[in-house]
């Protein structure tokens, strides 16, 4: 797991559910009691609908075509301080997306790794509320090994 950190050990749980800790680029004994390795089988646990424990990595999309700069003002530096503040999370990057063309903006984006996503999910929603995101942003992460998509709703 050299060279992921903590966030594509992350994102690595959270697609496969399994954890791995090899070397990146060397491959698994495919028969591992000829080895002499013992295999024993994972307890039994109940599935969560989001794993505990596991950081999650969430993107915001936000179709407010603002410049890089009031980006980083009116949404990753309030987010990034009140998920580290909380101890939920912190932003990891953001981005702008463009329209066909390349010559105008279509969106911006904040990619976040909530560390205790129960906690951080509601603090994410009333940041982009103060700070007056669209309706039509989309929250994408994943849930149940499955991507999620689903449009923000705005914190009471």
């Amino acid at each position: 797991m050299a060279g992921l950190g903590l966030a594509g050990f992350g994102v690595f749980m959270l697609v496969t559910g399994k954890p791995s800790f090899s070397k990146p680029g060397s491959k698994p004994d495919p028969k591992p009691e000829k080895s002499g390795a013992k295999v024993a089988a994972a307890p039994a646990q109940p599935k969560a609908a989001v794993p505990v424990g596991i950081p999650v990595v969430v993107f915001a999309k936000i179709p407010d075509p603002v410049l890089p700069e009031v980006r980083a003002k009116k949404y990753e530096i309030p987010i990034r301080t009140a998920l580290e503040k909380a101890g939920a999370g912190t932003v990891i990057s953001a981005g702008t997306g463009l329209k066909d063309g390349g010559a105008e903006i279509a969106f911006v984006g904040v990619k976040m790794n909530l560390t205790d996503f129960k906690k951080g999910l509601p603090i994410l929603k009333a940041e982009l509320t103060r700070a007056g995101a669209p309706t039509a942003t989309r929250l994408q992460y994943m849930q149940d090994e499955k991507p999620v998509d689903v449009e923000f709703e705005k914190a009471e």
